[in-house]
C-alpha cells in the first residue's frame, strides 16, 4: 500500500508486487485488511477466496485506565523505526516543544534506523526524556498506552496504521 517516489521505490514496489501476484495465485485464500486490498487481490488472482478482516484492537486495550494524574506529561510513539514512519519528524517535533512544561516520551518499536535515531535523541538533547523500549510483545502495548496521555502518529504515509486503531481503543488521542 505504499506510494512513494522515487524510480528505484517504484522498482522495487513492481518486483514486490510480481511476488505477492505469484503468492496469491498459489493461495488457498487471502485475508486482506480492506475492501480496496481484497479488489487487488481478486483482480490478479481470480478465483480467489479472499475475506475481508479490517484491522481492530485486542479487547485490552478497551480496559485500560486513565494515566496517573501527577508527573510529566507522557507522549507515547509506536511503530516500525523506518524512515516512511516519521519517527525523526517525532523528535524533532519535541525539540520543538522544549522545557515548556514537564513531559516525557515512550518509543516503542524497533527497525532500521534504530541507532540512528537514539543519535538524533542526544543530538537534540532529548535523551532524558525520550525512552526508546525496543520491540514490545504485542500484549505489553495497552500498559504502555494506560501510562501515557496521549499517542503520536508521525508518518509520512500510512495505509490503516494499527498504532492508531490501539490508540483509539484505549481512549488516547
Amino acid at each position: 500500500g505504499h506510494r512513494s517516489g522515487g524510480a528505484r521505490f517504484r522498482m522495487l514496489r513492481a518486483l514486490l508486487t510480481q511476488r505477492i501476484v505469484r503468492v496469491w495465485r498459489e493461495a488457498a485464500g487471502v485475508v486482506a485488511v480492506s475492501p480496496q486490498l481484497a479488489s487487488l487481490a481478486r483482480a490478479a488472482a481470480p478465483g480467489l477466496d479472499v475475506a475481508v478482516i479490517p484491522n481492530g484492537a485486542a479487547e485490552a486495550y478497551f480496559d485500560v485506565p486513565e494515566p496517573p494524574a501527577d508527573g510529566p506529561f507522557r507522549i507515547a510513539w509506536v511503530g516500525r523505526l523506518a524512515p516512511d514512519k516519521g519517527t525523526d519528524l517525532f523528535l524533532h517535533a519535541l525539540e520543538r516543544l522544549g522545557n515548556r512544561f514537564p513531559w516525557e516520551a515512550e518509543i516503542a518499536g524497533d527497525g532500521p534506523l534504530l541507532d540512528r535515531l537514539v543519535r538524533l535523541a542526544r543530538r537534540e538533547r532529548l535523551a532524558d526524556r525520550v525512552r526508546f523500549r525496543g520491540w514490545l510483545p504485542a500484549g505489553s502495548l495497552p500498559g504502555l498506552l494506560a501510562s501515557c496521555h496521549v499517542s503520536v502518529l508521525s508518518s509520512r504515509e500510512e495505509g490503516m496504521p494499527g498504532a492508531v486503531v490501539e490508540a483509539m481503543a484505549a481512549a488516547r488521542p
